[in-house]
């Protein structure tokens, strides 16, 4: 999820207009607990537009999802293109897994040739795309767990994103001064607000304490002194 999220924040560019701004992201990880192992920077623009790529074929996954035969044509049409982008960059990512696009092209393997297995045969198209040679790297489980998976990651991946943009926002843009502006204004009511409730109330006292004086005043006799 967290280089799903390093993708996220290279793809747009709102977030890595400057270098620093990912030296604060890690910064925040490490916040969190070091959330993400993997340090967020930049992706070279070669790697992004290759990736960018990749991910729009996950949503022709998507579209095709449950779909079992191919009447029109169009899905076949459609997995050619795939299968087009999967060989043109197979040589490419031979032994070299632990590279991200190569990591997510072998993802994008499994998850085509689960799609293949349950849709009719393509004309010119094979049940399963070549096995790229791997390395240390994790790849996701062979099934339709890579769906699924993906659909966690990318969920997880909105969620951690809101994160940094809230954080984002707050260190690298004027939100922080507009919220401390808000809270000492806030701040300032408050104690306005205080203020005038306490001389409000001093000056309750102060004319209970003058009618009380001025009624016991009113209520003393005079008692003259005889002489003796």
């Amino acid at each position: 999820r967290c280089k799903y999220l390093n993708y996220r924040i290279n793809s747009d560019n709102n977030y890595n207009k400057k270098p620093e701004w990912f030296q604060g992201y890690n910064e925040f990880s490490s916040l969190l607990g070091n959330i993400c192992v993997q340090k967020f920077e930049k992706i070279q623009s070669n790697i992004l537009k290759k990736l960018k790529d990749l991910y729009s074929y996950y949503d022709d996954f998507e579209k095709f999802n449950g779909q079992e035969s191919d009447s029109g044509g169009r899905i076949c049409n459609n997995f050619k293109k795939l299968y087009s982008f999967y060989k043109d960059n197979y040589k490419e990512c031979q032994g070299n897994n632990e590279s991200l696009f190569c990591e997510e092209l072998n993802n994008f393997k499994k998850a085509y040739d689960y799609k293949m297995n349950k849709l009719t045969t393509c004309n010119g198209l094979p049940q399963t795309l070549p096995q790229l040679e791997q390395t240390s790297t994790q790849i996701l489980p062979p099934t339709e767990e890579v769906d699924y998976l993906f659909v966690t990651i990318l969920t997880t991946s909105i969620v951690l994103l809101m994160s940094f943009t809230i954080f984002f926002l707050y260190k690298f843009t004027p939100l922080k001064s507009w919220i401390y502006n808000r809270l000492r204004k806030k701040k300032i009511i408050e104690l306005n607000k205080f203020q005038g409730e306490s001389r409000e109330s001093l000056q309750n006292i102060h004319e209970e304490v003058n009618r009380n004086y001025e009624g016991s005043s009113h209520n003393i006799s005079y008692q003259p002194q005889g002489y003796t």
